[in-house]
């Protein structure tokens, strides 16, 4: 968390570590780390706005990992 809420806008991280496995050989076939950060009004909001932008982050790295 960064910030005051009394300041009326604050940052949340959302910390993302992905790793896709296959149980069948027990090796990792993807793996990534990354950062996003969201802002807004509440902490409450801005670690909301950080999870859903993460969450995008993780369908487009696997998406792209998928076609490759």
């Amino acid at each position: 968390k960064i910030g005051n809420e009394y300041d009326r806008i604050v940052f949340c991280y959302a910390d993302v570590e992905i790793d896709l496995f296959n149980n069948f050989t027990n090796k990792s076939v993807y793996s990534d780390e990354f950062s996003q950060k969201g802002g807004s009004t509440t902490f409450d909001r801005a670690g909301r706005e950080a999870f859903e932008e993460a969450a995008s982050g993780i369908a487009e790295k696997i998406m792209n990992w998928i076609k490759n």
